[in-house]
């Protein structure tokens, strides 16, 4: 896949994916630890994570992140919950500091639309230079559950402080 940046978006052709630089989460991009492209580049799968929290700020930064990407499908109601390993159950060996519960209702191109908008949010806490991870399999506490009972719990994101820079450093590690 070939990236193409313009001033308002960046487009990764090959994969179809369209990230609005000016409405999604890298506004601010150069404030940040990588741009966009750099981090779609550069981004990997974490499975080895610090214990440590991440600061309120962060989490802030990253639910601000979630109510401003876009939707592919906005008429698509969906929730999420940021939750800690306590709160969750899951078949992996290993855990993070910090999940997001992923709630969507049953509809025509929920589940695209979920990915879609999360997927705008793992690039961003990345950028930040955090480790994250999908989940797919996974169960969160009754008190974690979707304030919506028609909302289902279809996906999770795992992310925090890695304990290994596991990013790619060039082209030949694709």
């Amino acid at each position: 896949a070939s990236v193409e940046k313009t001033d308002t978006a960046v487009y990764c052709r090959g994969h179809g994916c369209v990230y609005d630089i000016g409405a999604a989460c890298f506004l601010n991009e150069g404030i940040y630890n990588m741009t966009l492209t750099e981090t779609i580049y550069r981004r990997k799968s974490f499975r080895s994570y610090s214990d440590e929290q991440l600061s309120a700020a962060v989490l802030q930064d990253i639910e601000n992140c979630i109510k401003n990407a876009k939707p592919l499908y906005p008429q698509i109601k969906f929730s999420w919950k940021i939750v800690g390993p306590e709160d969750m159950k899951c078949m992996q060996s290993w855990r993070a500091p910090h999940y997001i519960a992923m709630f969507t209702e049953e509809a025509d191109g929920a589940r695209e639309n979920l990915g879609f908008v999360f997927q705008q949010v793992e690039l961003y806490i990345q950028s930040l230079g955090f480790g994250s991870c999908w989940l797919g399999m996974g169960k969160v506490e009754a008190d974690c559950k979707a304030d919506n009972d028609k909302m289902k719990l279809v996906m999770m994101l795992a992310f925090g402080e890695f304990e290994k820079d596991d990013y790619r450093h060039g082209t030949a590690e694709f």
